[in-house]
């Protein structure tokens, strides 16, 4: 072998290792941008659905605790649009990862449905005067109204709150995490 041919034999190996080399660091590229991508997409949702269970919880802690200067039934157009949206957040939420959370939400809708049962057994009530026991009436104003010291909806409202917080916090926080490690780099 001449020495023109062992260089050549060296060069065409280090262009061959050179296009693996490229082709591993592009497939990491990739993989890397994919799962940026996903991260971000995730943070979205999970923020703004953290923020439309915010929202629904706020506006029925509103119609329940009398503070506004609306009635309950001027108020009801503001929780279907935050229920509207919570829901469309929702769906983008299942799109990205099934299931997480579900329970979640389940708990929430369940506080807004029990809610919206009772407002229509009391308009029933009122308005077809209804016998109805002391008691049931007593538990339909309890769910209607907050009652401090016994606020049963309330609470199941902070609980599923605090399931939302449990599984959305690390999608977001991790996020800001994340972000405030680069921006120390």
């Amino acid at each position: 072998m001449t020495t023109f041919e062992i260089v050549s034999t060296i060069l065409n190996a280090v262009i061959a290792l050179a296009a693996v080399v490229a082709t591993a660091a592009a497939i990491f590229g990739l993989y890397t941008w994919r799962k940026q991508l996903r991260g971000q997409s995730e943070f979205t949702v999970a923020s703004r659905l953290l923020r439309c269970a915010y929202r629904v919880k706020g506006v029925l802690q509103a119609i329940r605790a009398e503070i506004s200067f609306n009635t309950p039934e001027e108020l009801l157009p503001k929780l279907q649009q935050s229920l509207g949206d919570f829901s469309e957040a929702m769906a983008d939420m299942e799109v990205l990862s099934p299931g997480l959370a579900k329970p979640a939400a389940d708990a929430l809708n369940d506080c807004v449905w029990e809610y919206g049962k009772a407002l229509r057994r009391k308009k029933r009530i009122d308005t077809q005067n209804a016998k109805v026991t002391d008691d049931e009436y007593e538990r339909i104003d309890r769910t209607l109204w907050v009652e401090p010291g016994n606020d049963a909806l309330g609470q199941r409202l902070d609980s599923a709150m605090q399931s939302f917080e449990k599984v959305l916090r690390p999608i977001v926080g991790g996020a800001r995490e994340c972000k405030q490690e680069s921006a120390k780099r």
